[in-house]
């Protein structure tokens, strides 16, 4: 209903390991493309393990749009061996923003 209210509040907790996870879920809820700088730096930060990436590649695609797309694809480049989960959310969630 308010969502730059829902942005506000969940920003921070982007910075918190045990609340970071449920944060990019609910950012992917509200859909809010406004969220994609702020998860797109956390993203490119580097600190972000295989499980926080799941669910960002989901936000990313329950958001969609043009730079939810980019992102997805420079998730997609960076995929190592073995990240088999990872591989999936993304290709999922690019179905879902239709980037393809």
């Amino acid at each position: 209903r308010h969502p730059e209210v829902a942005l506000s509040r969940l920003l921070p907790l982007l910075e918190d390991d045990q609340a970071r996870a449920a944060a990019i879920d609910i950012f992917g809820g509200v859909g809010d493309v406004r969220a994609i700088p702020d998860l797109g730096g956390l993203m490119l930060g580097g600190r972000l393990g295989e499980d926080d990436l799941v669910h960002l590649a989901g936000a990313l695609g329950e958001i969609g749009g043009g730079e939810a797309c980019r992102l997805l694809a420079q998730l997609r480049q960076a995929l190592t061996p073995g990240q088999s989960a990872l591989q999936q959310e993304i290709e999922i969630a690019v179905q879902a923003a239709h980037c393809e």
